[in-house]
């Protein structure tokens, strides 16, 4: 093993020792940690304990002292419900799928509704998973007996969906809609979401409500609301190739047409002012063909 290898691993033991002592709550929250004292207790010598603490503090365990080292940080109680709300809604929720319902029909990216008791939540689908009762039946299938399947379909083996909520829908319609800050109860049922969901979330096309596009898999316009959209700086990002022009100038179309906004163009690369090709090599008008000065 190499000098660079054994301070690594020396490092590393530092790193998951501080921090069992910290979860367990050996180490108090607002205690300063002593470097010495470490050392001691965990044999580890001092450059690899620094690394730890100089780790832990990324993580959000440890805090700066202004004087210099390290206190363990104190979390308050709005601290742990704020980061319960944000673990919930990055992992999501999980959908088991009915026996009738083909796993091949379910999409990531498909937009559906959960019907809570008191609130629907527009949410999507982030992943698709085949699961099992028992994995027995993983270990030993069975062959080609379509009877088998059909039987094991929907309760020894089936799909699930994982969720992600992106809005609360108050039952009540003449309520706004609401950032995410709960969840459904348990076996609450989801639909794929219609029209009328994408309505309520978007809007419809009006005077100031521009159709932007449509899902891949559904026939339902998404509109924005070019109001709320020019109160405040907005920009559009992504790799090369992903659209971004194309959706600029929908959005310039959008503002020139509604008159929302006025409109200084700085066009360097001839992107908007004049036809460009598509990918699927048709020309499309820019905005001065389309919006004559």
């Amino acid at each position: 093993m190499t000098q660079l290898d054994g301070q690594s691993s020396q490092t590393v033991k530092a790193l998951l020792s501080l921090r069992d002592l910290i979860l367990t709550g050996e180490l108090k929250a607002g205690d300063r940690i002593s470097e010495l004292a470490v050392v001691e207790r965990l044999g580890v010598s001092r450059t690899p304990i620094r690394m730890a603490l100089v780790r832990l503090e990324e993580e959000g365990l440890l805090e700066l002292i202004p004087s210099g080292g390290f206190a363990i940080k104190a979390f308050s109680e709005r601290d742990i419900t704020d980061a319960i709300e944000i673990r919930g809604t990055l992992e999501g929720l999980c959908a088991r799928l009915e026996g009738r319902e083909s796993v091949e029909d379910m999409g990531v990216g498909k937009f559906v509704v959960i019907k809570g008791e008191k609130h629907e939540f527009f949410s999507m689908i982030t992943d698709v998973v085949l699961e099992a009762t028992n994995q027995k039946v993983l270990v030993d299938p069975p062959n080609g007996d379509l009877f088998i399947h059909e039987v094991l379909a929907g309760t020894s083996t089936y799909g699930s969906i994982k969720l992600k909520p992106m809005l609360m829908l108050p039952r009540d319609l003449d309520q706004g809609l609401l950032p995410v800050k709960t969840i459904p109860h348990h076996f609450a049922p989801v639909q794929e979401a219609d029209e009328s969901d994408f309505q309520r979330v978007f809007g419809s096309e009006d005077a100031t409500h521009f159709e932007i596009g449509r899902p891949l898999d559904m026939d339902v316009p998404v509109c924005i609301d070019l109001e709320r959209l020019v109160e405040r700086s907005n920009g559009i990002f992504g790799k090369s190739g992903t659209g971004k022009s194309f959706l600029t100038r929908l959005l310039l179309c959008g503002t020139i047409k509604s008159g929302v906004a006025s409109n200084l163009i700085f066009d360097m690369h001839s992107e908007y002012g004049w036809d460009a090709q598509s990918e699927e090599g048709a020309f499309v008008k820019g905005l001065r063909q389309r919006y004559a000065a």
